[in-house]
């Protein structure tokens, strides 16, 4: 069974990491964490993989337009997933 308030909380998390408004707190808490549902952690592996391919050295570089393109990609395909 899906959890759906993890997954709205997720999208919301998503949608920080593309407007440059995540906090650490925030990623501790939805990008380290693996999920059960095979929707979101997938959306998760994403998600980071993205981030860490984009800023290997994690010195906090305003994302490209193509990298919040691809994010926006990961958030909708979990929202379609999910409704």
């Amino acid at each position: 069974m899906k959890n759906q308030k993890l997954v709205e909380e997720f999208i919301e998390f998503s949608e920080s990491v593309i407007a440059g408004t995540v906090t650490t707190q925030m990623w501790e808490k939805y990008a380290i964490n693996h999920y059960f549902d095979e929707s979101l952690e997938k959306a998760r592996r994403e998600l980071v993989k993205t981030i860490i391919n984009f800023d290997p050295k994690g010195e906090g570089r305003p994302l490209s337009s193509e990298v919040k393109e691809k994010l926006e990609n990961i958030k909708n395909e979990l929202k379609q997933q999910n409704t």
